[in-house]
């Protein structure tokens, strides 16, 4: 990102010729970026199997396309070379909040080619221009902040976002069921290649789609600002269930500056899972900074009865606070996983990119895939240590009712959720998850169930 270049490789202890090959060094050559047989990573028993990351290797050249890697394996007995595709350095960014503002509503024309309402048909894609709205640059942009709404679907399908200009990633970000609302927060890689600087939306069924941009990562150009920094572990800083539900038409104010970990100064937004519970009817739930008038968006879309979550990214008020708006009567609950902040890391997205299904991949000791089973626990190995991973999070198919939550395997199951289901549904939700000292990050379900990760992005220590 920026000038560094990162290799990851997958070595499968099973395959005869790799373990013959043992151990083996990895380097890699490209010299228009001025890399000439740089070491990348030795791999040996101790880490064969595991998802290898190398150290960054620095580049002279600036940010932008190349035309790819040569990387070279060598063992014992002779070397073996490939080349990687075209590339696109991915520059890690800042987050910058903004005030919510609506991109894309088909139900009214906000957003569409037409300016008229437009369902977006089965199979089809819609596009979001971010910068035509005027509250994001239209240069150093990184990746998005969108939180993104299927509404009035006529089937089962899903939605999936990611840079125009490239196919469809091999995963989604809502899943939903005919005729719900179903809302999801979507960090968005903008340096795809090639890059357009707009955002494509494919849907599998005909449906209304939504957009609401929430904030955007920014090349580091020195600013002072947005650094972002994972708590320890999710933190409960709000649920009403305690006290009294937000009242239809209500506001309730939260305090979050000082608060479960969060400095006192300093931070000016908050990344956050937000769950309507129990609603008294069909609604919506809106966050925002309080010294801010209350936007035209929203973060989570409820039904009645049912435990509804959502991450988001934002921004605090003046006091260091934020406002929750609820068209409906219902519980709220807010557990904070992180903030942004004037130290930290830098975040840098990445194309879609699928690390685990259980209906397809099998567990360790086993050997066919199978679900996870009731109140258990997945680790999930060979990642960098202290890094924060934007994951899509989705759970397929649980036999019964019940929530899941993503959190550092060195903590405890934390008293919070990253998502609520039914059984046999498909949900799906944004999680920000802080990689433990062991390189590891863990899943609880209470529920039997198959579920999938797909990675956004990532932070690295390096600017």
């Amino acid at each position: 990102a920026c000038g560094q270049v990162y290799l990851l490789g997958l070595a499968n202890p099973a395959d005869p010729t790799v373990q013959a090959r043992l151990p083996f060094t990895v380097s890699v050559s490209e010299p228009s970026r001025g890399l000439a047989d740089t070491f990348v990573v030795a791999v040996n028993s101790g880490n064969i199997g595991q998802l290898i990351q190398s150290s960054p290797l620095f580049a002279t050249a600036p940010s932008g396309r190349g035309p790819g890697l040569t990387v070279t394996i060598a063992w014992g007995g002779g070397t073996e070379s490939f080349a990687t595709e075209s590339y696109v350095d991915r520059c890690a960014g800042l987050f910058v909040p903004v005030q919510p503002k609506r991109l894309l509503d088909t139900r009214s024309g906000i957003g569409t080619a037409t300016g008229q309402p437009t369902r977006v048909a089965a199979n089809a894609v819609v596009e979001v221009d971010p910068i035509g709205a005027g509250n994001v640059p239209s240069q150093n942009v990184t990746a998005l902040a969108l939180n993104v709404t299927a509404t009035g679907p006529a089937t089962a399908g899903y939605l999936s976002v990611y840079p125009c200009g490239q196919e469809p990633p091999n995963s989604s970000n809502v899943n939903f069921a005919a005729g719900d609302t179903v809302p999801n927060l979507v960090v968005v890689d903008l340096v795809g290649f090639p890059g357009t600087g707009r955002v494509c939306i494919f849907s599998s069924t005909a449906t209304d789609v939504l957009a609401d941009v929430t904030g955007y990562y920014l090349v580091n150009a020195g600013q002072p600002l947005g650094h972002t920094n994972a708590l320890p572990a999710p933190q409960r800083l709000l649920d009403t269930r305690g006290t009294a539900k937000l009242a239809g038409g209500g506001v309730q104010r939260v305090p979050m500056a000082g608060q479960g970990g969060i400095p006192a100064t300093g931070a000016t937004a908050v990344s956050m899972n937000i769950t309507a519970v129990d609603a008294v009817s069909a609604g919506y739930l809106t966050v925002f900074p309080c010294d801010t008038p209350q936007p035209d968006a929203s973060n989570v879309n409820y039904v009645a009865g049912r435990a509804v979550p959502n991450a988001a990214i934002v921004g605090l008020g003046v006091q260091g606070d934020v406002c929750v708006f609820s068209s409906a009567t219902t519980n709220v609950l807010i557990d904070v996983v992180g903030y942004v902040a004037p130290t930290g890391s830098v975040y840098a997205p990445s194309a879609p990119t699928r690390l685990w299904d259980n209906r397809l991949d099998v567990f360790a000791g086993q050997s066919t895939p199978r679900k996870l089973g009731a109140n258990s626990t997945f680790r999930y190995a060979g990642l960098t240590p202290g890094s924060v991973l934007t994951l899509n999070v989705t759970i397929v198919e649980p036999d019964t009712a019940g929530f899941a939550t993503v959190y550092p395997c060195d903590q405890g199951v934390p008293a919070s959720s990253s998502l609520n289901f039914q059984a046999g549904t498909a949900i799906a939700n944004t999680v920000f998850v802080r990689v433990d000292a062991a390189g590891e990050f863990c899943l609880f379900s209470t529920a039997r169930t198959n579920f999938i990760y797909d990675l956004n992005g990532t932070t690295l220590t390096i600017v």
